[in-house]
């Protein structure tokens, strides 16, 4: 016989099978829950607006009760919906996993939380000044046990790549150039030589240029700000030297073309240069880094990854 259930506001009882049935192999569960949980989030930028964007949350708790069917995920959802209706900052997110894991009892004592959105960044363009917006996806993840609480977040950087070997090929191309024009000539005047680099046809070729990916995954050892993320970010794009740029005129994309011929790289250097700069600060615990430089030569793309464990 069925167990009497909760009723409705209109006094209608109604069943609930997670509560009356039980499993058919009682083996507790590692993680369950739901993903893709629609929400809209606020945040302060580090200029003090206050920014809405959508969002979406991934939330699962363990079932450490093998006899119980199923968890409670309306539960939850309707946390979750409260939980994100402030302004948001990691720092909440202790509190908001406690709350999580007490809406479950004794049924579960782990949660996991993912928090995707789009963060908003301003950017200046290299040389005239001019104003644009950089979208960041950024996923903010915490999981809390009875044993310890971490912290986590990922986000992707975008940037310019220019092949150090095709570079090569089209120097020493435009240099066979050069001696078939003035191979016969002791001297060369300023002149002539400015007017022939200045002539398209004597650049017999140009290196491969692409758009590139650095996929960042971070582990923190203490609980962070959405403030220190930023200048993260902003530390690696000034690493890398040439990330993609926002509103430019033709001195911006002269300076760009310039920092992507100072700083040609393979995705092995880019891989190295990204280690380089997360090592440097102090309270990421580990990281992971994913590079993709999508060839321009190839149908394929080029990829490296780099990781720092927790106990280097």
């Amino acid at each position: 016989m069925m167990s009497q259930t909760k009723t409705t506001t209109n006094n209608i009882t109604m069943p609930d099978i997670a509560e009356e049935s039980r499993p058919s192999h009682p083996y507790p569960i590692q993680e369950v829950g739901m993903d893709g949980i629609e929400c809209m989030i606020q945040f302060k930028h580090p200029n003090g607006q206050l920014i809405s964007s959508p969002a979406t949350i991934k939330v699962t708790v363990n079932l450490i009760a093998p006899d119980q069917r199923g968890i409670h995920m309306s539960r939850l959802h309707q946390l979750c919906t409260q939980a994100f209706q402030n302004p948001f900052e990691v720092s909440d997110l202790d509190a908001i996993l406690t709350q999580l894991i007490s809406t479950h009892g004794s049924m579960s004592d782990t949660v996991n939380l993912d928090i995707s959105f789009t963060y908003v960044a301003d950017q200046l363009s290299l040389l005239s000044q001019h104003h644009g917006f950089r979208h960041y996806p950024v996923t903010i993840s915490a999981k809390k046990s009875a044993e310890s609480t971490t912290f986590s977040a990922s986000f992707d950087i975008v940037y310019s790549s220019t092949c150090p070997c095709s570079a090569a090929l089209s120097r020493q191309l435009i240099q066979n150039n050069f001696q078939a024009q003035f191979g016969d000539q002791d001297k060369v005047s300023t002149k002539e030589l400015l007017s022939w680099l200045g002539n398209e046809k004597n650049m017999a070729a140009t290196p491969h240029s692409q758009r590139s990916i650095a996929t960042v995954n971070l582990t923190f050892k203490q609980s962070y700000s959405l403030s220190d993320l930023a200048t993260i970010i902003q530390s690696c794009e000034s690493q890398i030297k040439t990330p993609v740029q926002t509103a430019v005129k033709r001195s911006d994309e002269q300076e760009f073309a310039r920092l992507n011929g100072l700083h040609l790289k393979f995705c092995e250097d880019a891989a190295r240069e990204f280690y380089f700069v997360l090592d440097k600060h102090a309270n990421i615990q580990s990281f992971k880094v994913a590079i993709r430089h999508e060839e321009s030569l190839h149908p394929h793309n080029a990829i490296a990854i780099i990781e720092k464990s927790a106990s280097e």
